[in-house]
């Protein structure tokens, strides 16, 4: 029976979890899984904004609903991305669009790299990226880092809602660290804690910010344990 399952289902001890989504169905996926954690992402590493599967879950909670990277409001284009072979890190490899940065200035599509990778270890997820300029001039560009957490668990995820929820709790966290809570009907509060270094620019409950000067051949690295 197990052989005959479709290859996006999930093992969690000794159940089955269909990952399946009208909307998300057709998306190429990034699966990884450790323990009774699993992450599910699109091409770009992204779990992007759209009903489906997307996320980072623990157990049968999604623990981050939303990932979405964007470089002066842009998202990257996919180049390369694949899972290791124990299904524990994926790397993703892209570069920008044409990039419109004043009236009169674009930035030429495929003249920054970025490389990304996301590396699940029990119930700890691990996102490493760089960003790398190879054009002439000194550039100024914004990169952003969006997040979300729904605390949802599969079954809600696959389409059948419960009656009631828990309540999200109020943002905690410093200049480099935010606290995402909830507080489920079974009086658990569940933590999403995420830590940012270097510390961003601008960090709240739905996103981080960075400035980046970059000039020819610099190189900015984001670490996210």
């Amino acid at each position: 029976m197990k052989d005959r399952l479709p290859r996006d289902d999930v093992l969690i001890g000794e159940h089955y979890y269909i990952l399946a989504s009208s909307v998300a169905a057709d998306l190429p996926k990034l699966v990884l899984k450790h323990d009774d954690a699993f992450l599910v992402a699109d091409r770009r590493g992204d779990f992007p904004n759209v009903p489906g599967e997307f996320g980072f879950y623990v157990g049968d909670t999604r623990f981050l609903s939303l990932l979405e990277l964007r470089l002066h409001g842009l998202r990257g284009i996919a180049l390369n991305a694949g899972v290791s072979d124990d299904a524990l890190e994926a790397a993703i490899d892209l570069t920008n669009p044409d990039m419109p940065l004043q009236p009169h200035l674009v930035l030429p599509g495929r003249s920054m790299r970025l490389a990304r990778r996301l590396t699940i270890f029990g119930p700890q997820l691990y996102h490493w990226l760089a960003v790398e300029s190879f054009v002439q001039e000194r550039h100024d560009l914004a990169l952003t880092l969006s997040f979300a957490a729904d605390f949802v668990d599969v079954f809600e995820v696959r389409g059948h809602p419960r009656p009631q929820r828990g309540e999200m709790l109020p943002r905690e966290g410093d200049a480099r660290v935010v606290r995402l809570g909830y507080r489920g009907l079974d009086g658990l509060r569940r933590t999403s804690t995420l830590v940012f270094d270097p510390p961003p620019d601008r960090l709240d409950a739905t996103g981080a910010d960075y400035h980046l000067p970059l000039g020819p051949g610099d190189r900015f690295e984001l670490h996210e344990p």
